[in-house]
Parts: structure tokens; C-alpha cells; sequence
């Protein structure tokens, strides 16, 4: 079997058992995959496949978050004391004199419990949205912005002590080839399997 292209997952997107996060069997993970290059037409899809099922003839409100801007959004809310800048400034200060040791911090906090926590309140506060929408999917993106300092199946198994499978599903964009063995970041760098996830295939 072939990876689901887009339009394949828009119209899965649409399917009614897709939508419904209480037959889930086990998992609630899934990864598309695609090209690398493709990078620009997918997240233009995505934000217009966004828009389409929203409208009242789906009533589908999606929430797109990328790690990347999330991770920074993080980092810019710890303050190391009252009166200091936010840990993001401090870090872009030191990256100019030790590279290593800001890579060395940045990949400890994309592996933190505050910062799956911090991902968390943003799905939550998603969910909690008090109107007639169904809110059945979270979409992930910038995994690939995250590389070095987050790979997909540490997300993956970082965020499971906050994950709510009957909740929600959450869909992981992810620019590269994913085999029954190994993921293939960019198509270059490979990476443990994550087997709690589920693989769109067409």
C-alpha cells in the first residue's frame, strides 16, 4: 500500500466513523507522510481543508499546531527569575558563544513534561469551546523545524501521559518516508518506529 495523498485524506477526513475518537481500538496516533519538498503545498492544503470543514455542512473545527512555533511560545513563557528576560532571549544570546550547550538545553526541554503540558492546555482550551462545533482532530505539524532537538517518536511517546485518546486524534504531518521498521526524517535521517502509531495509507 501507497501513503495517502492529500486529497485521499480530506475525504477521510469527511468519513463519519473517521470522526468519531470513541472507536479508536487502541491508538489515536496517526502520521501522513510526504515529501519533503511538498512542505508549502501541504500546509496551504491543510489550512484551506481547515477552512471547508468548518462550514456548516461539516461543522468540523480543526486545530493546527506546530511544534516549532509552539516550542517557542514555550520557551519565550520561562522566566529563570522575576526580573529576567524570557529563557528563549537568554538562549538566542548564548547560541552566539556556546552553540553546543543551547542545543544540548533546547533538546532537553522539547523532551520536558512542561512542554507536553504546555501542548496539552493548547489542546484542551481547544476542546473546551463552547459551541455547536465537533472538534475530533488535532493537527501536527513542524516536526521537521524541530530536528535535531525533537524526532517524532519521542513526541510520541513524551505526550502519552496527557493524551486522551477518547478525546481527539491526533494526525502528525511528517515530511519523510515512514516502513514498517523506521521513519526516514527529510528521507535522510532515520528514527525508531513509533508502534504506537497508525500510518495513513490509502
Amino acid at each position: 500500500m501507497t501513503p495517502m495523498t492529500i486529497e485521499q485524506l480530506y475525504e477521510k477526513l469527511k468519513d463519519k466513523d473517521f470522526q468519531n475518537t470513541t472507536i479508536n481500538l487502541f491508538y489515536n496516533y496517526y502520521v501522513f507522510q510526504y515529501e519533503p519538498q511538498q512542505e508549502a503545498e501541504i500546509y496551504t492544503q491543510l489550512k484551506q481543508y481547515q477552512e471547508n470543514l468548518y462550514r456548516p455542512s461539516e461543522h468540523l473545527d480543526i486545530l493546527i499546531l506546530n511544534l516549532f512555533d509552539l516550542f517557542c511560545d514555550y520557551l519565550k513563557s520561562i522566566r529563570l527569575g522575576a526580573n529576567e528576560p524570557p529563557y528563549l532571549e537568554d538562549l538566542l544570546k548564548q547560541d552566539l558563544t556556546e552553540p553546543n550547550i543551547v542545543t544540548q538545553s533546547l533538546m532537553q526541554e522539547a523532551g520536558s513534561d512542561e512542554y507536553y503540558q504546555f501542548i496539552h492546555n493548547r489542546i484542551m482550551e481547544h476542546k473546551a469551546k463552547n459551541d455547536a462545533k465537533r472538534r475530533p482532530f488535532v493537527f501536527l505539524t513542524g516536526i521537521g523545524n524541530m530536528f535535531p532537538y525533537l524526532r517524532a517518536h519521542v513526541f510520541f511517546d513524551c505526550y502519552e501521559k496527557f493524551n486522551d485518546p477518547d478525546a481527539y486524534k491526533i494526525i502528525m504531518f511528517y515530511p519523510g518516508n515512514c516502513s514498517d521498521k523506521q521513519f526516514g526524517l527529510f528521507n535522510r535521517f532515520a528514527e525508531t518506529n513509533p508502534y504506537r502509531t497508525i500510518k495513513l495509507l490509502n
